[in-house]
């Protein structure tokens, strides 16, 4: 499928650090370092055709480029990575620690301070989504050559800039207690202090509250300098103490059998993403069913404004606005491990460990402004016609939950620290030194990672937003089974036969790596809207009694028709949710394999230290054409019924590719 032209892009990376070692003593050493890094990243559309161009009435302030065009389960133009972009990031930072060695103590202690700012400018040329069904012809190729969009995207130009702080102190003891064991004990302390924009464009929802600072402003929104309104919107959390303890014991005292534990905590950093965006600097506006066609996609909304400054800024409805929620909290991640290593031979080496991380307070972003359906409490009471709606797409402005906001995901967007993550796995390894000409590592993972978001995003995908509990599930990138085999042989030598023969056939090395594992889950949705709430992501229905799955021995061209039943699912009833979790579905598995065959010359007779190495590489050595995730998204119209649950495309593996290199080292 052609794309865009390639955008014109650069990027420049500027770092340096200096350091000092000052040795206060004969087990007393002080090392401080001194780092500073910016990078910098352009790009700039090499097309500048944009829709209004090609005589739509679309237009949008910024630098002009064609907007995202996405058509359900067939096909998409574009991305948000397309349009005009300028990113700067720079730190500073300094670090200072002092390792002290006194009788079977190795304490170390240090400091690290950290100041960091970005700035991001980022136009938004637009994105326009033809479903089908829902929709108006129920083929989402029809409505896409008739120019009917499904659902509008559009906003003005986005420019964020940012400041933090970190102070980070740490101290910990590696203590030999016995011949046999070791604990390794530490304490780490982190003050992060949260981002902020330094031109207080920065703002927060408070339900009621009226702006002094922006007095036009839509009741709700509250900037930074509003009374009771912090610059950076939240604040320090001043807790962020972090426990840490190791052992490791020799079970014979022989360095055969060690027995390995450990568990601490870890805090996550702060996401630059929480600096609150809204009007009038951010602009966001999204359209479910829009009046007008690709033709005028705006029919009847109002124009896009642009940020100009000034004491009375413009603010444009629908508002929408991105914010961190008042009692925000920063991550952490609770860690343990407990495990044995064998050595099983003189030159290999067996373990077992059993893996956990326990994650908290993990960001989520979760849409307030839902739609209400109500058919018997205080809105139905309050006005039951509008509120006890006979269709789940009616009247979705006027229900909204807070009137004049966006609706549809994108209208007032909390990003709650409420999430939880929690990764469980059995691993085994085996790692031969070099025995035999043979050198091998492998290693086997039987695990389960299990959340309610796996990705860090400021949009909602949450489908229920009073129920995020619905959302807990297999984590997207969740494989139950993972193995990995890498080897090098080295091949043996001829060491009777002519010189030129040993000359050509000896000194050859054999290497591959092998890895296969189990597939990724996949979230069956439907587009459109049964829970009345214009939320996204709903789940399917799996009608009683029906098998979600096919037998797994099928051939693989019927696999590629159909993954899994699509006959078992439907859409929900109106008003209901679906009866399946999130990423119900485990998707096609992967395998690939890799071989190269090196040998390397010495050529000092030649050249002082020159030596030149000969590679030849066989990436994905057996031709496998991994199957790519099937079609996850549901539709009743006939156009759309034969892609859902089918496949219709290859994994991440490339076809069989060999390729021949030479490195000359002088």
């Amino acid at each position: 499928m052609p794309s865009y032209e390639v955008d014109n892009n650069h990027a420049l990376v500027t770092s340096g650090s200096i350091g000092h070692r000052a040795i206060l003593g004969a087990a007393l050493v002080n090392v401080a370092t001194l780092g500073y890094k910016r990078y910098e990243y352009h790009a700039v559309p090499s097309d500048t055709t944009t829709l209004n161009s090609l005589g739509s009435a679309y237009s949008y302030p910024g630098f002009q480029s064609l907007p995202i065009l996405n058509v359900a389960t067939r096909f998409t133009l574009g991305n948000a990575s397309d349009a005009y972009t300028r990113s700067v990031g720079e730190n500073e930072e300094l670090l200072d620690n002092l390792t002290w060695v006194i009788g079977r103590h190795n304490i170390q202690g240090g400091v690290d301070i950290l100041h960091q700012q970005y700035l991001n400018v980022r136009v938004n040329p637009g994105n326009f989504y033809f479903s089908g069904n829902p929709g108006f012809t129920n083929a989402q190729a029809s409505d896409f050559i008739m120019g009917l969009v499904y659902t509008t995207y559009v906003g003005n130009p986005q420019r964020i800039s940012a400041i933090q702080n970190d102070f980070y102190q740490y101290a910990q003891d590696a203590w030999r207690v016995t011949t046999r064991l070791t604990l390794n004990m530490g304490l780490r302390y982190e003050l992060s202090v949260p981002w902020h924009q330094p031109d207080q464009q920065s703002a927060t929802f408070i339900q009621g509250y009226q702006s002094t600072r922006v007095p036009n402003a839509p009741a709700g929104l509250a900037f930074a300098g509003d009374p009771g309104v912090p610059d950076s919107l939240i604040k320090p959390d001043f807790t962020n103490v972090s426990p840490r303890i190791g052992a490791v014991y020799d079970v014979f005292g022989n360095g055969k059998l060690a027995i390995r534990a450990g568990f601490g905590t870890f805090y996550d950093a702060i996401p630059a993403t929480i600096v609150g965006l809204t009007e009038p600097y951010t602009y966001r506006a999204t359209y479910t069913l829009p009046s007008g066609s690709i033709t005028d996609p705006l029919l009847g909304e109002p124009a896009i404004p642009t940020y100009t400054g000034g004491a009375n800024p413009q603010f444009t409805a629908p508002y929408s606005i991105i914010y961190p929620d008042h009692n925000y909290r920063n991550s952490y991640t609770m860690a343990t491990n407990l495990g044995f290593q064998l050595q099983a031979t003189k030159a290999s080496v067996f373990e077992v460990n059993y893996i956990g991380r326990f994650s908290r307070h993990q960001m989520i972003p979760v849409d307030q402004n839902y739609t209400i359906y109500d058919c018997s409490g205080a809105y139905y009471a309050a006005n039951p016609s509008l509120y006890c709606a006979t269709a789940p797409t009616n009247n979705y402005t006027a229900r909204a939950h807070y009137p004049g906001f966006a609706v549809g995901g994108t209208g007032v967007v909390d990003l709650l620290s409420a999430g939880t993550a929690n990764y469980n796995a059995l691993q085994l390894s085996y790692n031969q030194r070099t025995y035999k000409r043979l050198t091998v590592i492998a290693n086997y993972t039987y695990s389960r990672s299990i959340d309610e978001q796996s990705s860090l995003s400021t949009s909602s995908s949450i489908p229920q937003p009073l129920n995020l509990g619905s959302q807990y599930g297999p984590s997207d990138n969740n494989a139950t089974q993972i193995f990995n085999l890498g080897w090098r042989l080295d091949l043996p030598t001829l060491g009777r036969s002519p010189k030129i023969i040993q000359a050509v056939l000896n000194g050859w090395n054999f290497n591959g790596v092998y890895n296969a594992r189990t597939g990724h889950p996949v979230n069956l949705t439907f587009g459109g809207d049964e829970l009345g709430n214009d939320e996204p992501n709903q789940r399917v229905y799996l009608i009683p009694g029906m098998s979600p799955t096919l037998p797994s021995n099928r051939h693989r061209s019927a696999k590629i028709n159909e993954w899994f039943n699509v006959s078992a699912f439907e859409k929900p009833a109106a008003f209901t949710a679906g009866n399946i979790g999130r990423n119900f579905i485990i998707g096609p598995a992967y395998i690939n394999t890799q071989f190269s065959l090196s040998r390397s010359f010495d050529l000092r007779k030649l050249h002082e230290n020159t030596r030149v190495q000969f590679r030849a590489e066989a990436f994905n050595v057996f031709n496998t054409i991994n199957l790519g995730q099937p079609q996850a998204q549901y539709s009743s119209s006939s156009a759309q019924a034969t892609t859902f649950g089918s496949i219709n495309s290859s994994g991440t593996n490339p076809n069989r590719r060999v390729q021949f290199g030479t490195v000359i080292s002088f």
